[in-house]
C-alpha cells in the first residue's frame, strides 16, 4: 500500500434533522445561566434551551460573539427572555440579578 492512501471508501450521510435535547415544557420559563455563551459548546447549550423557551442568560469574554449568539437566540425566545453581557465581575453581579428578576 502505498504511503497516504486511505484504503476505504468514504461514505457521506446526510443526518437527519436535529431533534431538540430537552422535552419541550422540561425549560420552559426556567432560568438558564451559560459561561461562555457566545460560542462553542456554551452557544449551543444557549440555543437548544432557547428552542424549549428556557430564559437565557449567556456571558462570556468577547462582546461581539455575544451579540452574534444574542441575535439567533431570539429567533426562538423573546427579547424580555434574554440578557448578555461580558463576564467581569460587576457585570456578574447583574447576570445573577437579571436572573433572579426573571425567576
Amino acid at each position: 500500500m502505498e504511503s497516504g492512501v486511505w484504503p476505504h471508501k468514504i461514505i457521506f450521510m446526510s443526518t437527519p434533522p436535529s431533534q431538540p435535547v430537552w422535552a419541550p415544557q422540561l425549560l420552559q420559563n426556567q432560568v438558564i445561566i451559560v459561561t461562555g455563551g457566545g460560542t462553542g459548546i456554551g452557544k449551543e447549550i444557549a440555543l437548544e434551551a432557547a428552542k424549549v423557551q428556557a430564559k437565557i442568560a449567556i456571558c462570556g469574554r468577547r462582546l461581539d460573539p455575544l451579540k452574534v449568539t444574542a441575535k439567533e437566540l431570539l429567533q426562538y425566545i423573546p427579547e424580555d427572555s434574554l440578557f448578555y453581557d461580558t463576564c467581569m465581575q460587576e457585570t456578574m453581579e447583574r447576570v445573577d440579578q437579571q436572573a433572579i428578576l426573571a425567576i
